[in-house]
């Protein structure tokens, strides 16, 4: 968590781009991103909305911070015969 060469000049540049003090690169993989992002945003015992079909470390992560997801079904993209985002009827 000490980046020193490139990925230290990078996030410098990055934090003036965005206007911000100081800006963080994940350079390991999605899911460890993710549960970093997840547990930093919630406070214990939250709620969280999330698709049932969202990326799995997300489910992790609430068990791991003592968190309560609430579940929202998929739809299903009848065309591509995949999943697709929550319904808006699902409100």
């Amino acid at each position: 968590m000490e980046p020193t060469g490139i990925i230290a000049e990078t996030q410098k540049i990055a934090a003036k781009a965005f206007g911000v003090q100081r800006s963080y690169f994940a350079t390991n993989e999605t899911s460890a991103a993710n549960k970093v992002i997840f547990q930093t945003l919630l406070a214990p015992d939250a709620k969280l909305i999330l698709n049932r079909n969202c990326h799995k470390p997300i489910h992790h992560c609430m068990v791991l911070s003592g968190d309560h997801p609430v579940y929202l079904n998929s739809s299903v993209n009848k065309k591509f015969h995949i999943y697709a985002p929550v319904s808006k009827n699902a409100f």
